[in-house]
């Protein structure tokens, strides 16, 4: 089951995640930074996945926090390591809060997920539970002091598109 994540907003955002993987131990990575851009969708993960293990933490350049309380450090650049791995020497990191959106706990789901990230909360709800939309945290960042590496620069499944198949 694929995990997406939309861009309802009028700004460029900037989007890690945390993910499921056999190969860390604890079984947890993450993965950084999606450029995603207004209007479109970033498929960040395909096939079958523990989805309870999934996290998301995403930021615009006017100060916008979609984000929670589980905290890792996470690089400036585009990164792909154990959640609990530390950044690399000579390389600037952040300690940043990472949510866990609750609908996205099952295994195996038989339908594609998609998170979409808004403003106000004037957009509705699928009733199917297909998509949830997630508004930012109350933190603020008053201005963004660091950058952000493409994931793009990576080897990685994540397509930036315009979805046609994600219904709102």
């Amino acid at each position: 089951m694929p995990i997406y994540i939309r861009n309802s907003t009028p700004n460029l955002l900037y989007v890690a995640v945390g993910y499921y993987n056999e190969g860390c131990s604890p079984r947890f990575g993450k993965r950084g930074w999606y450029h995603v851009q207004p209007g479109t969708t970033a498929m960040v993960f395909g096939g079958r996945t523990n989805h309870s293990y999934f996290r998301y933490y995403a930021e615009d350049d006017f100060g916008h926090v979609w984000g929670g309380d589980t905290f890792t450090d996470t690089p400036e650049d585009a990164f792909d390591m154990c959640w609990i791995a530390n950044c690399p020497p000579r390389t600037s990191c952040n300690r940043l809060g990472f949510a866990n959106p609750g609908y996205f706990d099952c295994f195996g789901c038989p339908s594609d997920r998609l998170l979409n990230l808004v403003l106000t909360s004037s957009r509705r709800q699928s009733k199917s539970g297909v998509f949830m939309n997630v508004l930012p945290t109350k933190r603020r960042l008053k201005f963004r002091k660091h950058r952000h590496g493409n994931i793009k620069k990576l080897k990685s499944r994540a397509i930036s598109k315009r979805c046609k198949t994600c219904k709102a």
